[in-house]
């Protein structure tokens, strides 16, 4: 990650966790005018680092119209990232971009959720320079950074990336049911 202001570390074994996550998110989306798009970046093929394509997945079959990029079937990976960056510079201008990624961190934020403004670095605990991606950024801290970071993603359990991927699915979809909610009192 770099350039953040804020980042903003969940635990993701609370109940609350859903909700603090929406809640952070929030905060943070209400500094732009225009609406968010999801960056879901990672790979299908390392169950450590599927959480994003996971995310990606369950949003579309909540929210079908909304702006996600990356899933099972279409994952943002090393390969397509910097294509994919191009694309959205030139389909979203001025859109806040939220980059959704699996990371790896220290023991002690092992099953945490980071939530912040600024951009990540896909691929950097696996040693990989892809370049910076997103305006603002939610992880899951899925193993421990260590020396073998690719068997440490490699060896994850897959109901951790899923217990991840239903909380942050859940607290963007709350968060665009409740402006869908408020536009339609709006227009009343």
């Amino acid at each position: 990650m770099k350039a953040f202001d804020e980042i903003y570390y969940i635990d993701s074994r609370k109940p609350e966790a859903e909700d603090i996550l929406a809640l952070r998110l929030s905060q943070l989306l209400a500094r732009y005018p225009l609406p968010p798009v999801y960056l879901c970046i990672g790979s299908d093929r390392v169950t450590g680092d599927s959480l994003g394509p996971l995310v990606g997945t369950l949003l579309l079959k909540v929210q079908p119209t909304l702006p996600v990029i990356g899933t099972l079937t279409d994952p943002v990976h090393a390969l397509n990232l910097k294509h994919t960056l191009s694309f959205l510079s030139e389909k979203f201008p001025g859109h806040p971009i939220v980059a959704i990624d699996a990371s790896l961190g220290s023991r002690s934020h092992q099953e945490f959720f980071t939530v912040g403004s600024g951009s990540l670095e896909p691929g950097a605990g696996v040693d990989k320079i892809l370049g910076s991606a997103g305006d603002l950024f939610i992880t899951g801290i899925v193993a421990p950074t260590g020396p073998l970071p690719q068997l440490n993603l490699q060896t994850v359990r897959l109901s951790l990336v899923m217990r991840f991927a239903e909380c942050i699915a859940g607290a963007v979809a709350s968060l665009t049911l409740e402006k869908e909610a408020a536009c339609e009192k709006l227009s009343l």
